[in-house]
């Protein structure tokens, strides 16, 4: 059976058997397809004559399953928020789109799909439950693989304002890709720019609140974050700002960087992202940074470098440890010594010397 839609393929309808009722419907197995996407639905459904006729609430618990859903192909277009779209045929108009939760449906979902596309990302071994009320879907410790790891997703998408979602989650990603991540998640090439220079496999806990655009988009200046972001297998090069560091410093170690243990913690808020100061032991070159990158690419980091007591001889400047300021943005930084600090640290120095000495005096 196939029954024609307003918009996108016709349903296709290959198997349905059930018990209907005036109470309830009962599906032992449907299976159905929509262009691409097939799913394959059992369980029981309350109300469903109120749900046809009236509108009213449709409950149940089902259990789903599928081998191939594409999210996109179901968005609700948003009229009002129509982005012009240049064809080779003709000046079409396309409207961005948003994943809408009908507010008359109430019922858990038991979900076994073994590959979900949304937006660019490919996700693949969704297991778990779904809870489906009130325009909301909630989540209860989904797993699921992406960017080559394992993710455990915990949270909730609240559309009951259909022109502003919110989605509120906790993620435990395990041992996922920084190249797979940056090219999937355009918020992370907007925040997170140096995952293009980096290399290797992450894992990260992350609790995160957004508003969602048109396209099902982060509005990135609606973000509220917190992680801890760790790696055991990284590889960072190409970052400006430390091949930078490395020509002021005379280091050229310091512009391909393989730290054994990378541990981060961060915020993001008010569209900037701050991650908070960490140290990389580099053979006998210890690094510390600290600071925020803006949606803009601006950047504005603070951090120090300690050598051994002869590391700096080239500099023509005796002194162990030495502040530096990264600012700019991250494609064109400005790296600078802080002097301020330095002299301060000098300072330091000679205080020290001058009580040693006292002490040999007495």
């Amino acid at each position: 059976m196939t029954i024609a839609q307003k918009q996108g393929a016709p349903l296709a309808v290959e198997t349905a058997m059930m018990i209907f009722t005036p109470q309830f419907v009962e599906l032992e197995k449907c299976e159905a397809s929509v262009g691409k996407n097939n799913i394959a639905l059992s369980g029981k459904l309350q109300n469903f004559i109120p749900y046809i006729l009236k509108d009213q609430t449709l409950k149940g618990s089902l259990r789903v399953s599928s081998d191939y859903i594409c999210l996109n192909d179901f968005m609700t277009v948003q009229d009002s928020v129509a982005v012009p779209v240049q064809t080779e045929a003709a000046a079409d108009t396309v409207s961005p789109a948003l994943l809408l939760i009908p507010r008359n449906l109430d019922f858990t979902a038991t979900v076994d799909l073994k590959e979900v596309v949304l937006d660019h990302m490919a996700l693949s071994a969704i297991t778990g439950d779904i809870r489906i009320n009130k325009g909301m879907l909630t989540l209860n410790g989904l797993q699921l693989s992406a960017f080559g790891g394992k993710i455990i997703a915990t949270g909730k998408y609240d559309t009951s304002d259909a022109t502003s979602p919110v989605l509120d989650m906790q993620l435990a990603v395990e041992d996922a890709s920084f190249a797979k991540t940056f090219g999937s998640i355009e918020s992370v090439r907007k925040m997170a720019p140096v995952f293009e220079n980096m290399t290797g496999r992450y894992s990260m806990n992350l609790d995160f609140e957004t508003h969602l655009l048109p396209g099902m988009t982060p509005d990135l200046n609606s973000v509220n974050a917190k992680g801890a972001l760790n790696s055991r297998d990284v590889k960072i090069s190409g970052v400006a700002a430390l091949d930078k560091l490395a020509e002021v410093l005379k280091r050229d170690a310091l512009k391909t960087i393989t730290p054994k243990d990378l541990n981060l913690t961060f915020v993001v808020k008010q569209g900037r992202i701050t991650i908070d100061p960490f140290q990389l032991k580099l053979g006998d070159t210890v690094l510390s940074l600290g600071g925020t990158t803006g949606l803009d690419q601006t950047i504005d980091y603070k951090g120090s470098v300690i050598l051994p007591a002869d590391g700096f001889k080239a500099l023509g400047i005796h002194v162990k440890n030495l502040p530096f300021t990264i600012t700019g943005t991250y494609k064109h930084p400005d790296v600078a010594l802080d002097m301020k600090a330095l002299s301060s640290s000098a300072s330091d120095a000679i205080g020290n010397l001058f009580k040693e000495i006292k002490k040999k005096v007495k």
